[in-house]
């Protein structure tokens, strides 16, 4: 695909995993504004770029998908299905059925391949780097992580009018109100700097 950001200018301020996937695509209006992603390879570059999976890994699975293009297109459908769920869930919390239901999907799927291994001096919950839905797989335990999280209440969306970020507001207050003060911040403050000048 073309006209793509580039993966290395992407914002991690997410605060969690999770919320950082849903921020891959950004909306304005009810509209996709900025799509980081745009395919399996860029999901599974995306995820090395995060420090989720190693370039061995990437590599294994961008040699998967070469050989089972349809394959991957279809997983790549089912993330981006999970990363709308994850949108819709965080902003209308648990009454959106539908998104909740396409989540427990792929967390169920995620749970039957999970197993133990060991990394960095500790176990961790691995899946086979040899079968393409990894990448769904590690992302959707992820959401479960974040949903069955104490602090789930936490998550927000960022005030700016031209920002649909969610971020996790672990400030001393609570009253965080935007995914990043040196952007999103700065830009309102100086909006309200510009409009008491003009007044």
């Amino acid at each position: 695909m073309t006209d793509l950001p580039d993966l290395q200018e992407f914002a991690w301020v997410g605060g969690h995993p999770a919320l950082d996937f849903s921020n891959t695509c950004e909306w304005v209006d009810g509209e996709v504004d900025i799509e980081w992603l745009g395919d399996y390879n860029r999901l599974a570059e995306w995820l090395r770029v995060g420090g989720f999976l190693s370039s061995g890994a990437v590599l294994e699975l961008g040699k998967l998908a070469a050989q089972e293009l349809d394959k991957a297109a279809e997983i790549y459908a089912d993330a981006v299905a999970l990363r709308d769920s994850i949108l819709a869930i965080c902003i209308n919390h648990p009454h959106d059925t539908a998104a909740l239901t396409t989540i427990n999907r792929y967390v169920t799927q995620a749970r039957a391949h999970q197993h133990l291994g060991w990394m960095n001096e500790q176990f961790v919950w691995t899946y086979g780097q040899d079968d393409l839905r990894m990448p769904l797989w590690l992302l959707a335990a992820e959401t479960a992580e974040l949903l069955t999280s104490p602090n789930f209440s936490q998550v927000l969306q960022c005030a700016a009018e031209d920002c649909s970020y969610l971020f996790l507001d672990t400030s001393r207050t609570g009253k965080r109100r935007w995914c990043d003060m040196a952007t999103c911040g700065n830009r309102a403050k100086a909006r309200r700097y510009s409009a008491r000048k003009r007044e």
